[in-house]
């Protein structure tokens, strides 16, 4: 399998911090963006952390050369 570059937002939940932890162990290389990186407790030389989140302007273009982009949502009622 090829190493892909894969972005997870909001990386510090249980659902997308596993998403990292999968996808580091497999070889992948992943940015995470985190509103506060320092929740995220984990380092690896294939991972890079980013203070930000989704909605930042300053995101726009990240996407390119991205194979997988995660954000999951709940929607509370």
């Amino acid at each position: 399998m090829d190493n892909k570059n894969i972005t997870v937002f909001d990386c510090t939940g249980k659902t997308r911090r596993e998403i990292v932890r999968q996808a580091l162990e497999r070889g992948h290389f992943v940015t995470a963006y985190a509103r506060n990186p320092q929740k995220l407790e984990m380092t690896h030389p294939n991972l890079n952390v980013v203070k930000g989140e989704l909605y930042d302007l300053g995101v726009r273009g990240i996407f390119i050369g991205f194979m997988y982009i995660f954000k999951t949502m709940i929607n509370a009622m």
